[in-house]
């Protein structure tokens, strides 16, 4: 009979014991494995945790790792457990919360698209309110509970018998009540009428006596008389009152049953990928949908922490605060608490709330039992009470020095040093603040973010004082401990470069000048001197002397600019590749440690400098011989030393060169007008008339007009007029008309195109469209000048009739001149109006940011560029319906994306693709398609397909400008 039950039974039906089997096996062989070690794993994680203080902390105390991929090993095991367990034990009830924890490991992976598609799976599949997903329990009750559910239906209708009951009798009573009232109040009334008749019949007897005879009634009283009496005789009966309708009573909602399912917590780790990949509005419905009543505990706790992320994440600083003070209230350990207070104090401290920083960075050091942490949060006290005004300068100071002192702060002496730096600084006093800053470099051993931090402060302070030789050191040592990720990354890498010539030049002025002072000592005299020079600068001689190589003129007068090359310099400060690889065999031996005076020493002293030359104090302090420089680089060095009038006249003309190019350099690469200025007077004032003065003069002239001093730089051009009458220059100075003239000349084009450049530089735009008009009987479709004269003339054109006009321009442009570099700049400038503000950035390395991967999954991304919400969604529709009229077999799937939400930059992703030709068939028919793909969109977008890996490195990057690059050069133009 059993045997016969058993075959009976459905095929999609488990017994109690088969059910049973399925869940002991799934979580002790599957699920707590796997949840054993994501403890493990997480624990790893946060003792490797490296915060950087100088940002605001992630809300997550496990993501901010040096190498992210360090567990890598033990979430591929994680992943394969729950998947073993999702297959064979399906009947189980931990099949969600494997879900969540493949989930989970790969977002600790950091691959976060991939576990979007896991819990957006999951979202669907594991619904309880979805009938047709695995978690969904049919409503009908049974056994016990349906016992239960009728007894307690049945005591509620029985409540509800008796309050009616209840009712009727007091709607009784209240109408006998109302019948009697009524009742004495008709009796009252007919003992006053009986009283009035017995007055009138009274009345009447009197008037007989008297002799009065009485009126006879008229017909109407005899009419009204039998009804009277008939009042008087009959009692009115009393209208009963309708029963009233029982009072409206709205039905209490019933609280919701916390969810007993891994539904609710799937559902966070969702929004938390979300936030990580900039699905702002996705993220926001799942964090509301989510409520703390309705939550088991463990996930209540991470629910106000990961809505505080969500706000910060979009710098919504505001509206994250009281997010995390609930998140202070519920989380679970001290460490937490002490976590969000001191990312509650960073925001207060963005938004200059001073004081509320300062009572949330105190409460961050009573929480947690993070060292590092109460250390940070009692250096965030002393900077804000110094902010707040609670404390002096002088008393912050005294703090910190004292906490130098303590032997719990020993290994903390780089971060006490930086923040005096840091408070000196905010106080105006750079000169104190570099010292504390070299100090904090000097006591760092390992703290590479704090080291960029502090060489960044460094490079800044003496950028602005002009001491730019001090500041291409600096800007080049932060470019080597700066993140690439940093956001300061790009402008400190500008920083370095466009410094890099200057301060070339710098240096070799001053090597130069050096060798001049040397030349007027005898032998005997300069013998300690030159010791004690080649000693603190570890220099070693030329072999040869080469002259610098003098760049082109400023990009402002011509247009394009010849760039420096000085690596042909031997000597091995100028030389880039030497420099290099003497950095690769110094760090080989030495390690990456700072570039200061007296490094070797193990009690080195600090020397700090504010970029002034205490050259003459060092040579006059030398003693003797250096023990580390040797007989024979002195020797050399001295033969450097100009011996005789026409090497001390090579020395000089290197000199004038250099302030000559440095001049240029000061206007071209940092647009400093005053310091070319004066770098230029004082190559003239020391040199006199130089072969540079003609485009000496023309530099002055135009430095001196951005400096606002008209009178100056007429000075300069009455002086290129005077003494060079037949130069381009005095010609563009003196004829606004000479561009008319150029076509008697031999080199006509370039002429043209000079002229009517400045003429756009000096605004005149109706003589530049004019001019441009003019040129197509000097400037041929083929010349190599007639692309450069129609990006000119599109952006007169726009100045002077508006957009419409400029973007029509730009667009004859792109299909006029293919494949230059012109095109490739209306395209920028296209892309830019459409939205797109990176459309300009130079993106570098791309072949090292991106890889090609024939063979794997590809997706094709249309990224739109501050698009409004209505055109974002007609756009996404005409693409859905071109997919369903030309892909409808491949069944391809929308998706959509934040690229950069502060640029308003969004994705609509179509995937997925099984390789990339396969993608490239989509792109090649959609571009030859491209009104119906967009259905006529008249905004600016790209399409361009992509690799999985390849996305997320453009998420990453924020930006779409790099792996359009890569795109265009890599894959399709090959």
């Amino acid at each position: 009979m059993d045997c016969l039950a058993w075959q009976l039974k459905k095929r999609n039906e488990t017994s109690k014991a088969g059910k049973f089997y399925h869940n002991t096996t799934a979580y002790y062989n599957g699920y707590w494995n796997a949840n054993e070690i994501m403890k493990e794993s997480l624990m790893q994680l946060r003792l490797a945790n490296n915060d950087d203080y100088n940002k605001i902390l992630e809300v997550e105390d496990f993501v901010s790792v040096d190498n992210p991929k360090m567990v890598k090993g033990d979430m591929d095991r994680i992943i394969e457990k729950v998947s073993t367990v999702a297959q064979l034990h399906e009947p189980s009830d931990w099949v969600d919360d494997c879900y969540v924890m493949m989930a989970k490991a790969q977002y600790v992976k950091q691959e976060y698209e991939t576990a979007e598609e896991t819990l957006e799976y999951f979202q669907e599949d594991f619904n309880p309110s979805n009938p047709y997903g695995r978690n969904y329990k049919s409503k009908k009750l049974k056994g016990k509970a349906a016992r239960k559910a009728k007894e307690i239906e049945k005591k509620e209708k029985e409540e509800q018998r008796e309050q009616k009951a209840k009712e009727r009798e007091e709607l009784k009573k209240e109408k006998a009540k109302q019948k009697e009232k009524d009742r004495k109040e008709k009796q009252k009334e007919r003992e006053r009428e009986r009283k009035e008749r017995e007055k009138q019949r009274k009345e009447a007897a009197k008037n007989r006596k008297k002799g009065i005879k009485e009126t006879p009634k008229s017909k109407e009283q005899e009419k009204l008389a039998p009804e009277t009496k008939n009042t008087e005789t009959q009692e009115t009966k009393t209208p009963e009152v309708a029963e009233a309708p029982e009072a409206y009573k709205p039905i209490e909602p019933k609280t919701p049953e916390k969810d007993k399912t891994a539904y609710s917590e799937g559902l966070l780790w969702l929004a938390k990928v979300y936030i990580k990949r900039e699905n702002w509005f996705p993220a926001q419905m799942i964090l509301e949908k989510l409520k703390p009543e309705m939550l088991p505990s463990e996930v209540v706790s991470e629910l106000a922490p990961t809505y505080a992320n969500f706000y910060i994440k979009q710098k919504k600083y505001a509206e994250a605060l009281p997010q995390l003070y609930n998140a202070i209230e519920t989380a679970p350990n001290r460490n937490l608490k002490g976590r969000y207070a001191f990312i509650a104090g960073q925001l207060h401290q963005e938004l200059k709330n001073t004081g509320d920083a300062l009572k949330y960075f105190a409460l961050a050091d009573k929480y947690t039992n993070n060292p590092k942490m109460s250390f940070m949060s009692e250096m965030a006290v002393a900077k804000n009470g110094l902010i707040s005004g609670q404390k002096t300068k002088e008393q912050v100071i005294k703090d910190l020095e004292k906490m130098l002192k303590a032997d719990k702060y020993k290994d903390l002496k780089d971060q006490i040093y930086f923040t005096m730096g840091e408070v000196e600084q905010s106080q105006g006093n750079e000169d104190k603040a570099i010292v504390y800053y070299q100090q904090s470099l000097n006591h760092n051993l390992a703290n590479q973010k704090l080291k960029a931090e502090a060489y960044y402060n460094i490079a800044n302070i003496h950028y602005v004082a002009e001491n730019y030789l001090l500041a291409s050191t600096y800007f080049d040592s932060t470019r080597m401990n700066l993140q690439p990720e940093d956001s300061r990354f790009e402008q400190v890498k500008k920083y370095t470069e466009n410094l890099e010539d200057i301060a070339y030049n710098i240096s070799l002025i001053n090597y130069q000048d050096t060798l001049l002072y040397f030349a007027n000592m005898d032998e005997d005299s300069r013998r300690k001197p030159v010791y004690a020079y080649l000693e603190r600068n570890q220099i070693k001689p030329k072999s040869d002397q080469e002259e610098p190589k003098s760049i082109g003129l400023s990009t402002k007068v011509i247009g394009s600019t010849a760039g420096s090359n000085f690596n042909n310099s031997s000597f091995f400060a100028y030389n880039s590749r030497q420099k290099e690889k003497g950095r690769e065999s110094f760090n080989k031996q030495w390690g990456n440690i700072q570039l200061e005076d007296d490094w070797r020493r193990s009690e080195r002293a600090f020397v700090a400098t504010n970029g002034k030359d205490d050259f003459g104090q060092a040579v006059s302090e030398a003693e003797g011989t250096s023990e580390t420089v040797s007989k024979d680089a002195y020797e050399a060095y001295v033969r450097e030393i100009p011996s005789t009038p026409m090497k001390e006249q090579q020395v000089n003309d290197k000199i004038m060169s250099a302030m000559f190019t440095l001049g240029k350099l000061f206007r071209d690469k940092i647009q400093n007008y005053d310091k070319s200025a004066m770098t230029l007077e004082n190559m003239h004032l020391k040199y006199g008339p130089t072969p540079y003065e003609l485009d000496s003069y023309f530099y002055l002239y135009l430095d001196y007009l951005d400096l606002n001093d008209q009178a100056k730089a007429n000075e300069y051009k009455d002086k290129i007029i005077r003494k060079y009458p037949d130069s381009k220059y005095t010609a563009i100075l003196s004829d606004p008309d000479f561009y008319k003239k150029l076509r008697l000349q031999k080199d006509k084009s370039e002429m043209y195109y000079q002229t009517i450049y400045r003429l756009f530089e000096n605004g005149d735009y109706v003589k530049v469209v004019s001019a441009v008009q003019d040129a197509s009987n000097v400037i041929s479709a083929d010349n190599p000048y007639a692309p450069k004269m129609g990006l000119i003339y599109a952006m007169a054109k726009g100045n002077t009739e508006g957009k419409e006009a400029y973007i029509r321009e730009l667009n004859k442009v792109v299909s006029s001149y293919p494949n230059t570099p012109e095109q490739l700049k209306a395209t920028e400038i296209l892309r830019f109006l459409g939205g797109d503000k990176n459309a300009f950035l130079d993106v570098k390395n791309l072949d090292k940011m991106f890889q090609r991967d024939e063979t794997s999954i590809h997706y094709v991304a249309a990224v739109t560029y501050n698009v409004n919400d209505d055109l974002l969604t007609n756009f996404k529709i005409a693409i859905s319906e071109y997919n369903k009229k030309n892909f409808k077999q491949e069944r391809l799937q929308l998706g959509d994306a934040t690229l950069n939400i502060e640029e308003n930059v969004q994705i609509i992703l179509i995937r997925k693709f099984d390789n990339e030709a396969k993608a490239m068939d989509y792109y090649k028919k959609v571009k030859s398609e491209l009104a119906e793909f967009s259905g006529n969109a008249d905004f600016i977008f790209d399409v361009l397909p992509i690799s999985q890996s390849n996305y997320r490195k453009m998420m990453g990057e924020r930006s779409a400008v790099g792996y359009r690059s890569y795109f265009e050069t890599n894959i399709l133009g090959q």
